[in-house]
């Protein structure tokens, strides 16, 4: 008992101490843990503060970004085209009521766009104007407007994204190639809905099918692909030339690149180089027939009988609507006198391109010949009115003036 009663008098004293020490671990601990919160806390403000920044300050377009960069070095002035500046911020800001949902604020920023006169769209390599500038001169083409569109819906922290149209919008003969012209759209999806913004197709903007998901970066080619384009037909080669290199390093399989680098190996003399561009489109079983007819012509300038009817077979395909080989047959019926025939020929081209001011132009040139000034002047005016600066407007005003008298 003398010996329990010892362990527990002592077990006393050492609970007094342990308890003295306790506190006094407690107190310390209590006050680190207090500098320690406080502390957290500050850093984690800090960290939120400075998230903040990050976050506004982000680039919307980081894969421009770095292309946009790596252009400069080279000497290339290919800026992100799709940049916009605080005034426009602002005005979105306050036109766009923030606290609605998404779906319904991307309706009213293409409100937004489409009042007060601020969409004058035009299908013209021309107008192939910046974000900036097509808010400012409120003109532009697709690309134009749905950079423009894209820009600000990512400005109030929307995820809309590019949209390819599979198919040729539009196309120009420039000695026997053919340059086309792509159409960008914008989308969205949000898992319940999606969203098309159409400048082009406004009342068929629920035509979800024809269009693919594209990336920032092909948006950015396809831009500049415009300039290469305008390049070439006006006969500045070399800075086309060094625009689509550049470009095709950034995107080595996108069809418009392939297509017009190998236009401008045609137009240099480069036929096997032409050859082998138009080639690797027609390896992708994508039915890009103006490649098609560039490779055809090519083959023939090489005397490549191989490739002529490896081209010829691809075109047998698309035969009975292609606009292109429609365009063809109808100017080969007119070399032959048969007017009415090439005239029809045309007519069916329109009803598969209604938007293609060359075909427009092409048929008001048949008009003339037929004897119909009046049917002639009109289809040249809706020409004009598609794509006013089209280049081969001048020339057939040129060789027939009595269309604009």
């Amino acid at each position: 008992m003398a010996i329990r009663v010892k362990k527990i008098s002592i077990n006393g004293a050492l609970k007094k101490s342990l308890i003295k020490v306790l506190r006094l671990i407690f107190l310390i601990y209590s006050k680190i843990i207090f500098k320690m919160k406080v502390r957290c806390l500050f850093f984690v403000l800090i960290f939120f503060l400075l998230a903040c920044v990050v976050h506004n300050n982000f680039p919307l377009f980081p894969e421009i970004k770095r292309a946009s960069d790596l252009a400069n070095k080279r000497g290339l002035p290919l800026a992100n085209p799709f940049e916009i500046g605080e005034d426009v911020k602002k005005e979105v800001a306050s036109k766009i009521n923030q606290n609605q949902i998404q779906y319904l604020r991307l309706k009213e920023i293409f409100d937004f766009l489409c009042q007060n006169d601020r969409v004058n769209f035009n299908y013209n390599l021309q107008e192939n104007l910046t974000s900036q500038e097509t808010y400012e001169k409120r003109k532009g083409n697709c690309i134009s407007y749905t950079g423009l569109f894209v820009s600000i819906a990512r400005e109030l922290r929307i995820p809309v994204y590019f949209a390819h149209l599979n198919d040729i919008v539009d196309f120009e003969e420039k000695d026997g190639s053919y340059i086309a012209s792509s159409h960008i759209a914008a989308g969205f999806n949000d898992g319940e809905r999606t969203l098309l913004v159409d400048f082009l197709r406004e009342k068929e903007r629920e035509n979800y099918q024809f269009y693919e998901k594209i990336d920032d970066l092909t948006a950015y080619c396809l831009f500049y692909n415009n300039v290469a384009v305008v390049d070439i037909l006006e006969g500045k080669y070399e800075e086309a030339q060094k625009i689509l290199d550049f470009l095709l390093s950034l995107k080595p399989s996108l069809n418009e690149l392939l297509n017009n680098r190998g236009v401008l190996y045609l137009k240099k003399g480069e036929y096997e180089k032409a050859l082998q561009m138009f080639d690797k489109i027609r390896l992708k079983k994508i039915g890009y027939q103006p490649a098609f007819h560039n490779g055809l012509l090519t083959s023939k300038i090489l005397k490549n009988e191989f490739y002529e009817r490896l081209f010829a077979e691809e075109l047998k395909k698309y035969s009975n609507n292609d606009p292109v080989l429609l365009y063809e047959r109808s100017m080969e019926l007119a070399k032959q006198g048969k007017l009415a025939e090439a005239i029809n020929l045309i007519k069916k081209a329109i009803s598969e391109k209604p938007r293609s001011a060359f075909l427009y132009a092409s048929l008001s040139v048949l008009y003339v010949k037929n004897g119909d000034l009046i049917k002639a002047k009109d289809l040249f005016k809706k020409a004009q009115k598609i794509s006013p600066n089209l280049y081969l407007l001048g020339d057939i005003v040129a060789e027939y003036p009595q269309l604009q008298r």
